[in-house]
C-alpha cells in the first residue's frame, strides 16, 4: 500500500469520527457561540476537515510503519515500499526485482522453404504467453545467413525441417516451468508450420520480491558472511551474486543424526569437523540433456539392455536420469526405460577434498558418479555383440543446478572451515504429486486452472525445508484465485522420496506430508525439499446443481 491516500473511502471510519470529534472540540473552545451539532458548519466544514486531517494521520501512520524494523516487522503489508528498500539498504540487503522467464523454441515445418519470424511473435503454453524480442530469419542453407539473427534451417527426417528461436515471457513474474518438448500453440503460425517446442527446459522467472519476503531475508543481510554459524554460512553463500537466487540451504554439522561423515573411525563417537551443505538451488530441478555413447550389456526377449556412465563433472549431483532416446528421436519422444541406476563417487585429483567413503555421502554432490542400465526396445540386437557394441543417445538428467559451483567456493582456501571439511549435496528430492477437486455451482465460469496451478506451485516451490507440508497451505493458494461460486474439495498430497542410497519411499495424505525420520538413511526435515511441478497438478471440476429455496 502507498503512502498517499489516494481515495477518501478507503479510511477507517473510526479514524474519521475520531478526527471529526476534535475538530469539532477545538472549534467549540474558539467559538463557543457556534453551532457544531448541524447545518452547513457541521455537515460540509467540519465534516470534510475531518476527513482530510484523518487522510494525513493515515499518511502519517503508514510512513512511520515504513520506517522501523520493529513496525515493518509487525505489518509489512502496510510499509511503502520505497521506504522499506531505504530501511534494509542500511544492511546491505536489496529487493529482488524479479525477471521474465526465457528459453527457446523449435519450430518444425513439413516443407524446406526460407521463413521468418517476426519480432512481437506470440507462442503460448500453459496459460502464459511468450515473445520474440527481435525477428528471427530461417535460411534454407547456411551460405545465405547474412546476420547473427540468421538461422539455419536443419532436415529432421521423415519429411520435416526444424529451426530454433529464443523468446522471452510477456510479464515479468514468477511462472509455469516449461519442460524440454512442451508444446506450444503459435498465434500467427508461419507457412507449412508442422508443431512448435521447447527445445530445452526454460529459464524460470521470478516475481518481483514483497515486502514479507524481503523481510524474511534481512537475517542473512545483517549477519557476516564467515564461516562460524548456520546463519553466517548461508549469508556467506548468498552474498555471492551467482548464488543470490538460491531458494535456501540446510546446514547439518555435528551433533545431527543425519550427519555420519564425522563417525570415520574405529569407535562409534563422533569427531566432529565436518559439514554437509543441503541446497536448494532454485524451485525445481534444472534438466540437462547429453548425448553418450553407451555399450550392449544385455539381450532380453523385447529389446536389449544397455549402459553409459556419468563421471563427476558430467552432471555434477543429478538426482536421475528422465529420459533416455536415440540422438535421433524427436524431442516429443517418450524414450526408453532406466532399469537401474548404480551411484558411487569420485574423490580422486589435486587439491582438498571432503572426507566421503560411501557413495550414500556422496549421492546429490559433484563428487558423485553413477553406472545408468536402459531397456532400448526398437534397437536391433541380432548383428551387434555384447560388451562391445555401442550407439549414442540422448540422454536427459534431472538435478539441483550450481552444486559444483557452491563446493568449489565454499572449498576454497580463503572461505573453507580450517578445522574440518565441506560436501555440498542437493537436497534430497520429494518429488510431489498433488490432486484436487473444485466443485462449482451450476452456471457459474470454469475457474483459471492455469493460473490455480501456478498459484500452487509456487507457493510449494518457495519453501526451504520445511519438513511438513500442509494441504491449508494448497487451499490458500487455491481460494486466492476462486470466486464465492466454487469450493475446494478432496485435496490429495503424494510425494515420491529419492533417498541418497537410490531407494525410493513414498508418502501420501490428505492432510499433513509429514518428512520421514529416517537419518541413517539421510532423510529427515532437515535434508528434504518438496518438488512441485505444476505440470503435475490434477484439477478435477466438478459440477454441482444448487436447490431452488425461493
Amino acid at each position: 500500500m502507498g503512502i498517499t491516500v489516494s481515495k477518501l473511502d478507503e479510511l477507517a471510519t473510526t479514524d474519521v469520527t475520531s478526527a471529526l470529534a476534535l475538530v469539532t472540540q477545538l472549534v467549540q473552545e474558539k467559538n463557543p457561540d457556534l453551532d457544531v451539532r448541524r447545518g452547513v458548519l457541521h455537515d460540509l466544514v467540519l465534516y470534510f476537515s475531518a476527513i482530510l486531517a484523518a487522510a494525513k494521520d493515515t499518511e502519517i501512520a503508514r510512513v512511520r510503519s515504513s520506517m522501523s524494523l520493529k513496525a515493518i516487522n509487525a505489518d509489512p503489508t502496510l510499509a511503502d515500499t520505497d521506504l522499506v528498500d531505504a530501511v534494509l539498504s542500511n544492511f546491505r540487503v536489496t529487493r529482488k526485482v524479479g525477471a521474465k522467464a526465457t528459453g527457446q523454441i523449435t519450430i518444425v515445418l513439413d516443407k524446406l522453404l526460407p521463413t521468418t519470424i517476426v519480432a512481437g511473435a506470440r507462442f503460448t503454453t500453459l496459460g502464459q504467453v511468450f515473445i520474440t524480442e527481435r525477428a528471427f530469419a530461417a535460411r534454407t542453407d547456411a551460405a545465405f545467413v547474412v546476420s547473427t539473427d540468421d538461422v539455419v534451417i536443419a532436415e529432421v527426417g521423415a519429411g520435416t525441417y526444424s529451426f530454433t528461436i529464443s523468446v522471452i515471457a510477456e510479464n515479468t513474474g514468477a511462472s509455469d516451468t516449461v519442460l524440454r518438448g512442451t508444446a506450444f500453440a503459435v498465434a500467427i503460425p508461419p507457412a507449412h508450420l508442422s508443431r512448435a517446442f521447447a527445445a530445452a527446459d526454460f529459464v524460470q522467472g521470478t516475481s518481483i520480491e514483497t515486502n514479507q519476503e524481503f523481510i524474511a531475508r534481512f537475517e542473512s543481510g545483517i549477519a557476516a558472511k564467515t564461516w562460524s554459524n548456520r546463519s553466517t554460512i548461508t549469508a556467506l553463500i548468498i552474498d555471492q551474486a551467482q548464488f543470490e537466487d538460491i531458494v535456501g540451504t540446510s546446514i547439518v554439522g555435528m551433533g545431527d543424526a543425519e550427519m555420519f561423515r564425522d563417525q570415520h573411525s574405529l569407535l562409534p563417537i563422533s569427531y566432529g569437523g565436518r559439514t554437509d551443505v543441503y541446497v536448494r538451488s532454485q524451485a525445481l530441478p534444472l534438466s540437462t540433456t547429453k548425448t553418450v555413447t553407451a555399450t550392449l550389456v544385455a539381450t532380453v526377449e523385447n529389446g536389449g539392455v544397455w549402459q553409459f556412465s556419468v563421471a563427476r563433472d558430467d552432471v555434477p549431483g543429478f538426482y536421475e536420469v528422465a529420459r533416455v532416446a536415440l540422438a535421433s528421436a524427436a524431442a516429443t519422444d517418450t524414450g526408453y526405460e532406466v532399469t537401474t541406476t548404480t551411484r558411487s563417487f569420485d574423490i580422486s585429483g589435486t587439491g582438498f577434498k571432503p572426507d566421503i567413503e560411501t557413495a550414500q555421502e556422496a549421492a546429490f554432490s559433484s563428487f558423485q558418479t553413477a553406472t545408468v542400465q536402459f531397456l532400448d526396445t526398437n534397437t536391433s540386437t541380432a548383428a551387434l555383440t555384447i560388451n562391445q557394441s555401442t550407439q549414442s543417445y540422448s540422454v536427459t538428467f534431472r538435478g539441483m543446478p550450481l552444486i559444483s559451483e557452491i563446493q568449489e567456493f565454499l572449498d576454497s582456501r580463503s572461505v573453507r572451515n580450517p578445522a574440518g571439511d565441506v560436501l555440498v549435496r542437493g537436497a534430497v528430492p520429494c518429488f510431489l504429486t498433488v490432486n484436487f477437486s473444485l466443485r462449482k455451482r451450476s452456471g457459474a465460469a470454469d475457474p483459471n486452472v492455469n493460473a490455480i496451478r501456478l498459484a500452487v506451485a509456487a507457493a510449494v516451490n518457495k519453501l526451504e525445508f520445511p519438513g511438513e507440508l500442509h494441504a491449508s497451505l494448497i487451499s490458500d493458494a487455491i481460494q486466492d484465485n476462486l470466486d464465492s461460486s466454487v469450493a475446494i474439495a478432496k485435496i490429495d498430497l503424494l510425494g515420491r522420496i529419492l533417498r541418497p542410497d537410490g531407494t525410493k519411499r513414498i508418502i501420501r495424505d490428505n492432510d499433513v506430508l509429514d518428512i520421514p525420520d529416517e537419518p541413517a538413511l539421510g532423510v529427515s526435515g532437515r535434508t528434504v525439499a518438496f518438488l512441485l511441478d505444476p505440470q503435475n497438478i490434477g484439477i478435477t471440476i466438478e459440477t454441482v446443481d444448487a436447490p431452488t429455496v425461493i
